[in-house]
């Protein structure tokens, strides 16, 4: 990762195709095909979309159609899928999903295509993708708490997902072997056998994905953890005996053997594991796989105990063979810097030391001129923290450039360039969490959601709002609160829309049940209730806004407006206890009043005294000729109807039909015209 890339830049790019696996279409054989992946490669994502696009307009008709369309899909969904590791957190989601509408598309516009399951598989691949990019920055101790709940929910999707695919690849396996194809589109047994070992070691990989995201925090974590590894062992172990030696899958799973082995703490079985890919069969294809064994050896050192000479002369040569290659990986370049940092600790000499530090101080700068500030952020805090007093230099530098940073998003608020705000009060925010100042990096969290929230991003807001205080709850309720405020300001009226909205809301009122906030969040989820017509809920949660809050009086008016269409059988008493409460605010009385109605008209006899009163007393108040003052007289003329003042009923309703425009324009109209023909009618019939 070369350049200035940005701050949130994802620091270990490990997204796997899958069409090297099968023989669909030879990449050197494809112009077209050879030119997208090139463009890809080099984050030209938008000309190398038009290039696969293009190529799949221009498709015609031929023995090799439906492997045309499947690599030139699959391609698609990797640019797409490729772009959400170089997005900031907050818009990974959208990249995301247009991964998988592609895959998602083809497979609803041709269900039946003979190449669809290596399509299910790569959707499936775009989210173990992103489980791993969250892993790797948990490992890196720049990950959410609520990035890794989500990791870990989104990898058991995954390891599903691939297990139907498994099923569905064994079915058409034991159909291919009793009958030969007959669409010329269709896998072979080969193919289909390759592609199922494929899936297997994807599930296993899920697997190991899950693992880690368990990490070490207690001894139930652990547990955890070393019971999914284990379980990845025993699946990676089946699937290496079925795998020809040499072959790629042979090499991913070989490493991922020795990947799990290091994590479960056995050092000396990984490394006799890995001393295996020197073994003659497999040795032609070392040199493919240099780099990916050069990591698992740096990773092994680094496990293991380096203040033997035996150690440290092995960590030398891996440091030698990463210096000649020309250009490292992110991944080389910061494991070699960890080396480093580990010698240092056995250092016994002054002189040694400072060689150490020195050669550090080296290598970071490489990594940050290289592959960007987010590596070099990370590169010159390990050495702050490993080199004591003479790393206190690098340490100042990170504080300086954090201060530097604060300054400008400041300065750019006040100048109202939100962008840029936002910007630099984000690296801000990843310099204050790498240091693990918790209040800085609140405060730079807060300040680059108000930017957002400038620029009418309330989604992005929300979600770094909401994660800020998921990670920091005994200070954050008000953060809280105000994320749940951006959310709303985005959710549409869906189903969907409103379980979100209504979760964080109720996840606040468990978590701060006794705060301040705890009120506003009341109102909302009661006023949220309501408009899902949960009338019963809505009433029963508007009501326990505390008496002596700011919001009392809106949640009583909220509540009084529930139990007008609430069933609940003491909905009169408590709007009696309301109106004691508030006794001239008329929304209230309104709905005692329509309550008390609709009590009276379903008692028999009728009881119309008590609501006639009410609704008599609000005709007063109430201004003439609006439609509460019609609701009112229209009350009144239906209970004296129904009281059998058929008279009096009368006279109230030719008195509101002689008013100069009539009750034509009120709401209530529909009522009256209805209400006075009954009247005719029964009168009538008298």
């Amino acid at each position: 990762m070369r350049g200035s890339c940005r701050i949130y830049c994802p620091p270990i790019a490990c997204f796997v195709a899958i069409i090297a696996c099968l023989p669909l279409l030879h990449a050197d054989e494809n112009d077209e095909l050879r030119l997208a992946a090139g463009l890809r490669e080099r984050r030209l994502f938008e000309q190398a979309e038009f290039v696969c696009l293009q190529a799949l307009d221009d498709l015609v008709d031929g023995p090799n159609l439906a492997r045309e369309q499947a690599v030139f899909t699959v391609e698609l969904i990797r640019i797409r899928s490729d772009q959400v590791r170089l997005a900031a957190p907050d818009q990974r989601e959208s990249f995301r999903l247009a991964a998988r509408e592609v895959a998602e598309r083809f497979l609803k516009d041709d269900p039946r295509h003979p190449c669809r399951m290596i399509i299910q598989l790569q959707n499936v691949l775009t989210d173990s993708d992103l489980v791993s990019l969250i892993g790797q920055e948990q490992d890196f101790g720049v990950g959410s708490e609520s990035e890794r709940q989500r990791a870990l929910k989104l990898s058991q999707s995954v390891r599903t997902e691939l297990r139907s695919i498994e099923r569905e690849i064994a079915g058409q396996l034991q159909a291919a072997r009793n009958d030969s194809p007959t669409d010329s589109g269709s896998l072979s047994v080969e193919e289909l056998t390759s592609l199922q070992r494929n899936v297997q070691f994807h599930i296993a990989l899920a697997g190991l994905q899950r693992a880690k995201l368990y990490g070490k925090s207690d001894e139930q974590a652990t547990l955890n953890r070393t019971s999914a590894l284990s379980e990845v062992l025993q699946q990676l172990v089946s699937l290496q005996r079925a795998n020809e030696p040499g072959s790629n899958l042979w090499w991913k799973t070989q490493l991922t053997l020795v990947k799990c082995n290091r994590l479960l703490g056995d050092v000396t079985k990984a490394q006799s594991m890995l001393d295996r890919t020197r073994d003659s069969e497999v040795k032609l294809r070392r040199q493919e796989w240099h780099e990916s064994i050069l990591a698992e050896q740096a990773e092994l050192l680094l496990a293991g105990d380096m203040t033997e000479a035996a150690g440290l002369k092995v960590a030398q040569s891996v440091l030698l063979t990463i210096d000649r290659r020309s250009v490292a990986s992110a991944r080389l370049d910061w494991l070699a810097l960890n080396l480093v940092a580990r010698m240092n600790v056995g250092a016994t000499s002054e002189s040694k030391q400072q060689e150490y530090f020195s050669q550090a101080k080296r290598r970071a700068e490489l990594i940050s001129r290289q592959h960007g500030p987010w590596w070099g952020l990370r590169a010159t805090q390990l050495i702050s923290r490993s080199f004591g007093g003479a790393g206190a230099e690098q340490g100042n530098e990170v504080a300086s450039r954090y201060g530097e940073l604060v300054q400008q998003g400041q300065a750019a608020m006040e100048a109202k360039q939100f962008a840029e705000a936002h910007e630099a009060f984000d690296q801000a925010a990843a310099i204050a969490k790498l240091s693990r100042d918790t209040d800085a990096w609140r405060s730079c969290q807060v300040a680059a959601s108000r930017a957002l929230e400038q620029l009418g991003k309330h989604g992005a807001a929300a979600n770094k709002l909401l994660e800020t205080a998921n990670e920091d709850p005994a200070h954050s309720a008000s953060i809280h609160l105000r994320g749940i405020w951006n959310l709303a300001q985005t959710i549409s009226r869906t189903d969907e829309g409103r379980s979100a909205y209504g979760k964080s809301l109720n996840e606040h009122l468990e978590r701060w049940p006794d705060s301040k906030t705890a009120q506003q969040a009341r109102l909302w989820l009661g006023k949220e209730q309501l408009a899902a017509k949960q009338f019963a809920n809505a009433a029963d949660t508007l009501l326990n806004v505390s008496k002596d809050s700011g919001h009392r009086v809106a949640a009583m008016r909220a509540a009084a407006e529930a139990l007008t269409k609430a069933e609940k059988p003491d909905a009169e008493e408590i709007l009696n206890a309301l109106v004691q409460e508030r006794p001239r605010d008329v929304a209230i009385l309104l709905a005692q009043a329509r309550v008390g109605t609709r009590a009276g008209l379903r008692n028999r006899p009728v009881r119309c005294d008590q609501p006639l009163a009410l609704w008599r007393g609000l005709a007063r108040q109430l201004k003439p000729e609006t439609d509460q003052w019609f609701e009112a007289k229209y009350n009144v003329a239906r209970l004296l109807n129904a009281a059998g003042e058929k008279e009096k009923a009368t006279q109230l309703i030719n008195y509101l039909a002689a008013l100069p425009a009539g009750w034509s324009k009120s709401s209530f109209a529909k009522q009256l015209d209805e209400l006075q023909r009954n009247m005719l009618a029964d009168g009538s019939s008298g």
